[in-house]
Formats: structure tokens, C-alpha cells, sequence
């Protein structure tokens, strides 16, 4: 069961749903547990990515980015160590990237590089940092999501 609880949560468009028993039966809390969900899976629940098949590939489209941009840009607070080089200490270890991170990063920097500069800037600020979109944006985002879902071949 999810609702939209209260007028708060309402406003900033989490959803909660009812907390229930684990697999064991186990009651793992009471009460309601809000679920902050992404700009976009917002957006997509509130039809503004338009009627379907069109929104569902956006909406998978949009995740897809969202996910890659995370694997070549972790978190601010997730960080892997890297001792300062003897000698480096005003300017820190250069860090060299995995072979998977690279690739990673040359597949970002492909579609980054593909699509137009104001699509990849509503779909870094959108999908990447859950930025909503004002009213004047939201159909430059679906072009923009369309743009994408066809680089990608979906659908």
C-alpha cells in the first residue's frame, strides 16, 4: 500500500509506504517509511514524460544515465584511498582509472558528446543530480530523453 501521506511529503513528491513483516514474520517497524524516489521516476509517475511505450523508454532511458553517470561519478562521501605520492603533497596522487571505469567514463563522455549541449545539461541536471525541471523545460526533457533512448536503441 503507498500513498502520498502528508501535505509535505505531498509537496515534495516522496511517496510512504506501510512498513510489514519480513520474510520470517517479524515486524520491522511500525508506522510509515517515506520513499524519496528520483526526479525522474517522480516525473514519470506524474505522466509528465508523456503517454505510453514513449514514457516508460524515457523513464528507462533516464535511469539508465542516471546509473551510468553514478558508476563515473560516485557520491561525494564515497571515495577510494589514494596515499599522496612523495612529493606530490600540494597537488595529490593522480589516480588512474580502472579498465571497467574507463570505459565507463568513454561511454558517458560519448553520449555527453553526441546529443546537444542543452539536452545533456537537462539530463545531467534531471537524471543525475534530481534536479525537477521547471514547467518551460519538461518538453525540451522529453526531447532530450528521446535523444537518448535512441542513441541507446531503446525501444
Amino acid at each position: 500500500m503507498s500513498d502520498y501521506g502528508t501535505i509535505e511529503r505531498q509537496a515534495r513528491g516522496d511517496m510512504v509506504e506501510e512498513l510489514r513483516q519480513n520474510e520470517s514474520g517479524v515486524v520491522t517497524g511500525a508506522g510509515l517509511r517515506a520513499i524519496a524516489p528520483r526526479a525522474i521516476d517522480r516525473l514519470y509517475h506524474a505522466g509528465v514524460l508523456g503517454d505510453e511505450p514513449d514514457a516508460g523508454r524515457r523513464h528507462q532511458a533516464g535511469l539508465a544515465f542516471a546509473e551510468l553517470h553514478l558508476l563515473v561519478h560516485p557520491s561525494a562521501g564515497v571515495g577510494r584511498y589514494s596515499p599522496i605520492a612523495r612529493g606530490s603533497r600540494k597537488t595529490g596522487s593522480h589516480q588512474e582509472l580502472s579498465d571497467q571505469e574507463a570505459a565507463w567514463d568513454a561511454h558517458l563522455k560519448s553520449i555527453l558528446f553526441s546529443l546537444p549541449k542543452a539536452s545533456t545539461r537537462l539530463l545531467c541536471n534531471v537524471c543525475a543530480r534530481d534536479d525537477m525541471p521547471g514547467e518551460l523545460e519538461r518538453s525540451a526533457l522529453n526531447r532530450a530523453l528521446d535523444e537518448l533512448a535512441e542513441f541507446w536503441g531503446l525501444g
